[in-house]
């Protein structure tokens, strides 16, 4: 976040793009001065980078078309999501909270 901000951009957003052998893939999306650049992250990075930016979070057609009971994909994506969230948060942030 820290290091996007101080080249002078701002986070759009954030797209969960695919999954592969159960892993999933995303891209943040970084908009400088009107110019987008797309970079690849971990999805755990994507997510809390998001969370923190306020961008918003988008999911793929591909991901989430493989999964026929949306509703259980998407009890997942939260439990994982919040998981992930949890594990990342510094105690120090914690504590100013």
């Amino acid at each position: 976040k820290n290091v996007i901000q101080a080249s002078g951009g701002k986070v759009d957003r954030v797209l969960i793009s695919g999954i592969m052998d159960n892993t999933f893939y995303s891209s943040i999306y970084i908009d400088r001065a009107g110019a987008e650049t797309e970079m690849d992250a971990r999805p755990s990075d994507s997510l809390c980078i998001a969370v923190k930016t306020g961008a918003k979070i988008y999911v793929s057609d591909q991901i989430y078309d493989k999964f026929e009971e949306r509703e259980l994909f998407e009890k997942k994506l939260k439990s994982d999501f919040y998981s992930m969230f949890l594990e990342s948060i510094n105690k120090n942030e914690l504590k100013k909270a």
